[in-house]
């Protein structure tokens, strides 16, 4: 029978991680919880790249089942073999000494059924026994050379789960908000010189993270949006934020666009 395992990913970055990384180390397992586009996963391979860790990423959603947490049997020909799920194949990357973090991609899009097989992970016991092939895949000591690292968007948005209360309680929980408007600006400083741009930018996108905006732009958003001013001239810019927003929204925003920008031809 052949085995496959998931192959580990070596982090690398185009654009500067700009803030304050966490002590992934010292605080793993932690879960990093907040808005969508702020740099959660980019701060993952940003101290991943600075203290020489590798990743092994699994991209959660609503669809993934046991086969992919724990595994599978798959045919290729006439030939069976077993693929490894994340979990198990975590902890054999743990027990043969590489660095490496374990980062488990928007965490509550699994289902609360799901969410339960990654308890035995992040347990006491540390570890899982794969029925279908009789074996127990066991973590062989709590080493810093893995780590355990979850983000999540905040739960109002769509296609989401509420974490389990017993998943919940396995991991430090970190919020991370939107960033302070120096530090936002200095961001979208890597991509334009147009200092006023960016303060124009960061103050539109202040303006839209109120209760009065279903959606509010994020970091990414002004990211994206320089490089198409770069390309396209700020009209084009803008219209790429403005198709972020439903119709109702659409001319609240205009209007803000008006105020900060003035007549945009």
């Amino acid at each position: 029978m052949n085995f496959i395992y998931e192959p580990l990913t070596t982090p690398s970055l185009t654009e500067r991680y700009i803030g304050e990384l966490l002590p992934f180390r010292e605080i793993s397992p932690v879960l990093l919880k907040g808005p969508k586009g702020q740099g959660k996963t980019m701060q993952v391979f940003a101290y991943a790249m600075e203290n020489d860790y590798k990743l092994l990423i699994f991209e959660a959603s609503e669809e993934a089942r046991y086969g992919q947490i724990i595994g599978q049997f798959g045919l290729k020909g006439r030939e069976a073999y077993f693929s490894l799920g994340v979990i198990p194949t975590a902890i054999q990357y743990a027990n043969s000494g590489e660095r490496f973090i374990l980062l488990i991609e928007e965490l509550n899009a699994l289902s609360p059924a799901a969410q339960k097989q990654l308890n035995s992970l992040l347990d006491l016991k540390k570890g899982v026994t794969v029925k279908e092939i009789g074996q127990r895949f066991e973590l062989h000591n709590n080493s810093d050379n893995f780590l355990v690292v979850a983000t999540m968007a905040l739960t109002f948005y769509g296609g989401v789960f509420e974490l389990n209360e017993d998943l919940k309680s396995r991991f430090n929980i970190v919020s991370v908000g939107y960033p302070p408007e120096d530090k936002e600006r200095e961001i979208l400083s890597q991509h334009t010189t147009d200092n006023e741009l960016a303060s124009k930018l960061v103050t539109l996108a202040t303006q839209t993270r109120t209760s009065s905006f279903i959606y509010q732009l994020s970091t990414r958003d002004l990211v994206k949006a320089v490089k198409v001013i770069n390309r396209l001239g700020l009209k084009w810019g803008l219209k790429a934020l403005e198709g972020k927003f439903e119709e109702e929204d659409r001319k609240t925003f205009w209007e803000r666009v008006a105020g900060i920008f003035g007549e945009v031809k």
